[in-house]
């Protein structure tokens, strides 16, 4: 018997502590970037994107040092490409190593 995939999914970003970004930043940071590539996207209390079959939100989590949110869409494939284009942004683009997500 095959689960039904679940549409919405927790976003967890928490990254190695020797990286001393504040997770506002983060956000900010991503929020230029989108906007740099022309991505539309809301930056009230953290950043929401919804762009045709997919739709996530990431705000930072203050107690932890995290960002933290969800991704939604209907099809796994477009929310595992979604979460693998945050993820490189955040090793590649900011240089940060991800302990958790």
């Amino acid at each position: 018997m095959r689960l039904k995939d679940t549409r919405r999914q927790s976003l967890h970003f928490r990254f190695a502590k020797q990286h001393s970004v504040a997770p506002l930043d983060l956000i900010e940071a991503l929020s230029e970037e989108l906007h740099r590539i022309g991505v539309r996207h809301s930056r009230v209390g953290g950043v929401t994107v919804k762009d045709g079959r997919v739709s996530w939100r990431l705000e930072p989590d203050f107690n932890s040092g995290a960002v933290i949110g969800w991704i939604e869409a209907a099809d796994r494939k477009d929310r595992e490409q979604t979460i693998t284009g945050l993820t490189s942004f955040f090793t590649d683009s900011m240089g940060l190593a991800i302990i958790e997500k």
